[in-house]
């Protein structure tokens, strides 16, 4: 019994290699063997891979390392002409928040995805620069107005827009220009 045993384990172990490894590299996942995934990624309009394509809640989006912290980057399709693009994408802007009714003063970051270290994007034409929070607990504010660019939106509490709110935001740390370094459009492919 034991003698069979031993030559079943030989042969597994023999022929394990013959059909690739569990890992990424040659002869791995990226390159086809036994246990292949093929991960789609983001790239910018320079043909540069940004990252892997990674969904969190319902927003696709990259998850990028700026100053040593890991954030989440969202994308969307890119709107040139008015119209939708089927495989082009874009930096999917949010726009920071203040606590002035005509976004003056530094921006804060309110309502950030769940994961990661919060940011946001926020877009000026075909600028685009990612916020980072700084590594700090939120603070209480009421927000009273935000900013989608050179769009100033206040909120007020008439008819004529959304009220003030109150948020726990966080102050921002660092800027990134995403533009610069990774200039859209972007694809997605293996």
């Amino acid at each position: 019994m034991s003698k069979w045993l031993s030559i079943a384990l030989l042969v597994m172990a023999a022929t394990e290699p013959a059909f690739g490894h569990d890992f990424d590299g040659p002869g791995g996942r990226e390159g086809g063997g036994r246990h292949a995934h093929r991960v789609l990624k983001v790239f910018d309009a320079n043909g540069r891979p940004v990252g892997p394509l990674v969904v969190v809640g319902s927003q696709a989006g990259v998850v990028l390392t700026v100053d040593g912290a890991r954030t989440f980057a969202p994308i969307g399709r890119s709107l040139p002409d008015k119209y939708w693009h089927a495989s082009r994408y874009g930096w999917f802007a949010g726009g920071p928040a203040y606590p002035t009714p005509d976004c003056s003063g530094p921006p804060v970051i309110a309502n950030p995805p769940p994961v990661f270290r919060p940011s946001l994007i926020d877009r000026e034409g075909a600028s685009v620069t990612l916020l980072l929070a700084t590594d700090a607990p939120t603070r209480a504010i009421t927000v009273r107005s935000d900013s989608m660019g050179k769009s100033c939106r206040p909120l007020t509490d008439g008819h004529s827009g959304p009220p003030p709110y109150n948020a726990a935001v966080w102050s921002v740390q660092t800027t990134y220009q995403l533009s610069t370094i990774y200039p859209e459009p972007l694809t997605i492919h293996y």
